[in-house]
């Protein structure tokens, strides 16, 4: 890092070493086309394990790429139709992406008029490879039906217009940070002889383009200083409540995220500083956007309703920073955040906004593979009206990754980061801009070790904590060994904190010809009592196995139950 106040001349310097590194890419698509599945001549795999890597045939130029590929199903039948888990319905191909870049993939076969179940031919969706196991376990979302054979999906709108229907279990866009992607195509009724089909044969387009923060192109976005969040969480809730004040001198935007059934379930009231109330609900699926502004001095009462009880919208009010192409933020619960753009000789450089907690050390970092210079710069402020940033404190110059230590800056402010294209061999970069933190004095859950057995525990700052993932690990369950299997007990401990770490992940090798049961038990007092049904604390229980015919299943209580058990 470089922090001065005396800014050389850029022409004083000779070239940065960055230029003089040789990135070498190995681009070899399969020439002549080989057949079904992907050019390959061979069948697609469907795990993570199995799964066809077809990285190579991308070349990643700055703009739009397009590939296109025909696959095949052999599509085994089951009483229903179709097989979920079967090898023979299910195509998994995995893209290593790189930063600064997201996917569209679109699936199209040929509707014969055979039968209109034909619309339900196949199923596409896109996830992390370590996650997704179905079109809906472990996705990001899902697109499916279409009379015209056409279905597609996005790391940009996930469940698009172009199929019917479909799901979304994540927030778009999503910036994938030049990670790896699977994308799952399932034949649903693809080979349905009972309707007459067979649709076996599909064509898979697959385009990557460039993005900041996941938004394709250089496209900037509105961007708010939150004073009140609401996110959709836990999984499911009937009513939510919350406030925040203004004093008059600002005006508060109020956006929401949907989910599908927003349509029909899903409604606000908002109660204002002179009593009356403002209402308004029922928004179109998926609907994300700015619903209301308010400036009026006072607190303000949030209100938020779902008839079915399984949730659906997440809110969040702020004051407007501008226009940027992104913003990194943490907050009490979450103190890293990461994101990738892309510049060129065309699209000279990216701003972000980096939101900042009071008394929180923080550092930045940015990196990318290309043979290109990148240079990063911290100012004060910027303003909205002339999109001008003042105010430079900070800046990195000469490394690669560039990085800025910023230290602990005191009160809660707003920094601004600038992504500069310098010049290079290669006329275009994809990066990725990452901000760490740490709180002043340590939060809640901050010292854990999960998986510890009673009273061993190490709470001082070298303990471990056991994998988040709302739906599946973020990376490797934590392995509990070492367990008796005679019929005796083993006891662990851990650690959940509502909205700093609300799961926690456990794996257990069974032998076989063996089975388990677990129970979940928790400190309760009279001022906290446990279990959902005394207005306490509550917590979730579930328990996940493979099986060899029906794929991944769970047990679980039902909710509210206190302590929680599950068996095999």
């Amino acid at each position: 890092m470089i922090v001065s106040v005396c800014l050389p001349m850029l022409g004083a310097f000779d070239a940065p070493v960055e230029l003089e590194q040789e990135i070498v890419r190995d681009e070899s698509p399969p020439t002549p086309c080989l057949g079904a599945d992907a050019c390959r001549g061979e069948d697609a795999g469907n795990t993570a394990d199995t799964a066809m890597d077809i990285s190579d045939d991308f070349t990643w130029p700055d703009g739009d790429e397009t590939n296109s590929y025909w696959g095949h199903m052999a599509g085994d039948e089951v009483s229903t139709g179709y097989c979920i888990n079967c090898d023979s319905n299910v195509d998994v191909y995995h893209i290593d992406m790189q930063p600064g870049y997201g996917l569209t993939v679109d699936i199209t076969w040929n509707n014969t008029g055979v039968s209109t179940m034909e619309a339900y031919s196949y199923m596409v969706a896109l996830g992390w490879p370590d996650e997704i196991i179905s079109y809906y376990q472990g996705s990001w979302g899902y697109d499916y039906y279409s009379t015209t054979g056409h279905i597609q999906t996005s790391s940009f709108e996930g469940d698009t217009a172009v199929g019917l229907y479909g799901y979304e279990y994540v927030d778009y866009p999503v910036d994938v940070l030049g990670d790896t992607v699977a994308v799952y195509v399932w034949c649903y009724y693809c080979n349905y002889t009972y309707y007459g089909i067979t649709n076996n044969d599909y064509s898979m387009n697959i385009t990557t383009w460039v993005s900041d923060g996941g938004v394709p192109g250089d496209e900037t976005t509105p961007m708010l200083n939150a004073i009140l969040e609401m996110p959709d969480e836990p999984f499911s809730w009937s009513y939510k409540s919350d406030t925040f004040e203004l004093d008059g001198t600002t005006t508060a935007y109020m956006d929401i995220v949907c989910d599908f059934w927003c349509n029909s379930e899903t409604s606000m009231i908002v109660t204002l500083p002179d009593g009356t109330t403002w209402t308004d609900g029922y928004w179109p699926s998926y609907f994300e956007g700015n619903i209301a502004n308010f400036s009026d001095a006072g607190e303000y009462t949030v209100e938020l309703f779902d008839s079915y009880g399984d949730g659906g919208v997440g809110v969040i009010v702020g004051n407007s920073l501008g226009n940027f192409s992104g913003m990194l933020s943490v907050s009490e619960f979450v103190f890293e955040d990461k994101l990738s753009g892309h510049v060129s000789q065309t699209d000279g450089s990216d701003v972000y906004a980096i939101v900042l907690p009071e008394n929180y050390f923080a550092n930045i970092t940015l990196d990318w593979d290309a043979n290109a210079d990148l240079d990063l710069h911290l100012y004060t402020d910027f303003d909205a009206d002339t999109e001008t940033l003042s105010g430079m404190f900070a800046y990195s110059w000469f490394d690669q990754p560039e990085y800025i230590d910023i230290g602990q800056l005191g009160d809660a402010q707003t920094i601004f980061a600038e992504v500069i294209y310098w010049g290079g061999t290669d006329s275009h970069a994809g990066y990725t801009l990452e901000l760490q933190t740490q709180p002043g004095s340590p939060p809640p859950c901050f010292f854990q070790d999960d998986g510890a057995a009673p009273g061993e525990g190490n709470y001082q700052g070298n303990g471990v904590d056991a994998p988040d993932g709302d739906y599946a690990p973020e990376g490797e369950a934590m392995p509990i060994s070492g367990y008796p299997t005679d019929g005796s007990r083993t006891t662990i401990t851990g650690m959940v904190c509502m909205q700093y770490d609300n799961v926690d992940w456990y794996q257990f090798e069974v032998p076989a010809y063996h089975g388990m049961w677990a129970m979940l038990d928790w400190f309760e007092n009279e001022s906290m009592p446990a279990g959902g049904y005394n207005g306490g604390t509550d917590i979730a229980f579930r328990m996940f196995m493979m099986h060899p015919s029906y794929g991944l299943y769970f047990v679980q209580t039902s909710y509210y139950r206190f302590p929680q058990t599950t068996a095999t």
